[in-house]
């Protein structure tokens, strides 16, 4: 037989998918305000494959840039399920930050990164997207 979901079920889980949109969205903003920033003095164009994996290797802040888009974005999906479900706990949240490291890994696997992106990916991702459901979970706390 099968269980239907309950209504708060059903809520925990639009609010995950909400924050996932929003982190979704926040590290597409910033990954195109970095990436047009290098492309710009560099002529680098992201369509020709090992152009774009070389520049990747020779420009760390460039990387840097994305981990710290990924760490927000993270950060913000994290928060933005705890806001609008205040019952989510932080390690629900991180769901948020589960798939966006799997999608995340899908690009590193497509272009050759560096180790040490791969190492810090794993950092940016998770314990962010908890991070932003403390954060708010202090904020409420502040409040009551």
């Amino acid at each position: 037989m099968v269980k239907i979901p309950t209504e708060q079920t059903v809520w925990k889980i639009a609010a995950i998918g909400f924050g996932l949109i929003v982190s979704i969205a926040i590290i597409f903003i910033m990954q195109f305000i970095n990436h047009s920033l290098y492309t710009a003095i560099d002529g680098v164009s992201i369509e020709n494959k090992e152009q774009y994996s070389a520049f990747i290797h020779n420009n760390p802040l460039y990387l840097l840039g994305v981990l710290i888009s990924n760490a927000a974005g993270s950060f913000t999906g994290g928060a933005v399920a705890k806001l609008i479900r205040n019952d989510i706990t932080a390690p629900q949240a991180c769901i948020v930050g589960l798939v966006l490291m799997i999608l995340a890994f899908v690009n590193i696997v497509a272009v050759s990164h560096p180790v040490w992106f791969w190492i810090l990916s794993v950092f940016a991702f998770i314990p962010f997207s908890w991070y932003g459901a403390l954060f708010i979970q202090k904020q409420i706390n502040k409040i009551t």
